[in-house]
């Protein structure tokens, strides 16, 4: 028993406590399928046809100095805060036919998923800021619209989904594998400016939602197994997010 007990003392000093780094300074940018030549720079929305990109900037360097003084990456974060979303009479979504009824009655419970990003982008100059063609406007463009290609524009795991909505209104999506696994960087050094230089695309995971299906055509039910009922496409009813939070924790060996 004692010295079961001193085993469990030595083990609690062998290592100092956990530290914390939270970035919430991002650079983002929104990728339309209709304005596809357009930047939307600085917004903070998505759904499931119009990504939102993600960066943040100066993380790099910060983390890399904690591993030169003998820290290690225990965990990466992406925290999204819903902020609200659409609901009745959407930008894009559908009108009339019960649509407004529905929408506003039980209102959508979707979720939020991301990508690793494999090209930089920036937006501190509008005019070369990503848009759904390209990563530099006009100058160099996606493999595929919308930065979709697994193989070119970004890698093809995927982090999420995880709820993110009124009842549910935090989403944690761990991105540790960005930084530990070899198949992100050759290096620390290089993961973590892969992350901070590329950054992540985040999407709504539903482009239909099944709940709204059996709506009412008038007087006439569309019917149970009626899978293209004119409410369920929801895809392009957007999500609003508050400032994103990168959260890295580090852990270090005691000397």
């Amino acid at each position: 028993s004692a010295a079961f007990t001193l085993f469990i003392v030595i083990t609690l000093r062998a290592e100092e406590a956990p530290l914390q780094i939270v970035f919430d300074k991002s650079a983002s940018a929104v990728l339309d399928p209709v304005n596809w030549d357009k930047s939307f720079p600085g917004e903070l929305y998505f759904d499931a046809v119009r990504p939102l990109l993600i960066r943040f900037p100066n993380s790099a360097a910060d983390i890399h100095v904690r591993l030169k003084e003998g820290y290690a990456i225990e965990s990466a974060v992406l925290q999204l805060e819903w902020l609200k979303q659409e609901g009745p009479r959407p930008e894009r979504g559908r009108h009339g036919w019960g649509a407004e009824d529905a929408y506003a009655k039980n209102p959508g419970q979707w979720s939020a998923v991301a990508f690793a990003l494999r090209r930089p982008w920036s937006v501190v100059s509008p005019q070369f800021s990503p848009t759904f063609n390209a990563q530099i406007n006009a100058l160099s463009f996606w493999s595929r619209g919308g930065a979709r290609d697994d193989s070119d524009d970004r890698h093809a795991e995927r982090f999420g989904p995880l709820p993110l909505h009124a009842a549910s209104p935090s989403a944690a999506l761990d991105l540790t594998p960005l930084l530990t696994r070899a198949d992100f960087g050759a290096s620390p050094a290089a993961r973590l400016r892969a992350l901070e230089d590329c950054g992540l695309q985040v999407h709504k995971h539903e482009l239909f939602d099944l709940k709204y299906n059996n709506q009412y055509r008038g007087d006439v039910p569309m019917g149970p197994f009626d899978y293209y009922s004119w409410c369920c496409s929801t895809g392009c009813m957007k999500i609003w997010i508050k400032q994103p939070r990168l959260i890295v924790t580090l852990t270090k060996k005691a000397a």
